[in-house]
């Protein structure tokens, strides 16, 4: 088994770890949808202006982002839906 999956780097790990989050929280749905869509926690972590340890730990549900932060994710959520609708 490979530790790395074909995306960006996430780790066979937090791939499982994200795929059995609570999709009711919008940090993990993000994670879920950057995974399938192969979009960096570097770059998400670049456009919410945190570190990616941070993502990483909300993608995971491990802990719920602050309310300026969920806004944020609210909106990436809905650019990379229309994204993935438009392809």
């Amino acid at each position: 088994m490979t530790t790395k999956t074909q995306t960006r780097g996430y780790s066979y790990k937090i791939v499982k770890q994200i795929q059995g989050a609570d999709p009711a929280n919008p940090a993990v749905r993000l994670g879920q949808l950057c995974v399938a869509k192969d979009i960096s926690v570097a770059e998400i972590a670049e456009a919410l202006g945190v570190s990616r340890q941070a993502v990483y730990m909300w993608f995971i549900g491990l802990y719920r982002p602050r309310e300026e932060h969920l806004q944020k994710i609210n909106h990436l959520l809905t650019v990379y839906s229309q994204d993935a609708a438009a392809s």
